[in-house]
């Protein structure tokens, strides 16, 4: 793993546990001071200060139960992604190998979903984006 792949690494563990830690806090304090508190009539300084305090942290946990949302869902955006060019990447080798070396044999890629391997045509299919071949997969 290259130094800037570890610290990018070390760095997204820090974001998430920084983010847990206020929602925590935030709940925390929301539960402690909430427990007991029942405001009096006519309502004093004290009351609306905790009041605003109450809504001020429970609106930071929404917003931290939010913002971890978001961020799982741009992760896992981004590992699809990641996964289609890999994915791509790999038919192009295989298919660049097989018109190079047609006599030689050829290397098998594999339809992850099924088992069966791909055909050339297939591959190709794959890569230049045929709807034909790419939204239909092989299940014979």
């Amino acid at each position: 793993m290259s130094a800037s792949l570890s610290l990018f690494d070390k760095e997204h563990t820090a974001r998430e546990k920084y983010i847990y830690f206020i929602c925590g806090v935030a709940s925390a304090l929301v539960a402690y001071i909430g427990k007991d508190y029942t405001p009096n009539r006519p309502w004093t300084i004290y009351d609306k200060f905790t009041i605003l305090t109450l809504v001020c942290f429970t609106v930071a946990f929404l917003f931290g139960i939010g913002r971890i949302l978001s961020y799982i869902q741009g992760i896992s955006i981004n590992k699809d992604v990641l996964t289609a060019q890999e994915e791509t990447g790999n038919f192009v080798n295989a298919l660049t190998y097989r018109l190079e070396n047609k006599d030689n044999g050829m290397p098998i890629s594999i339809n992850k979903k099924n088992g069966k391997p791909y055909s050339t045509e297939e591959i190709q299919a794959r890569i230049f984006g045929s709807s034909d071949s790419c939204e239909q997969e092989r299940y014979s």
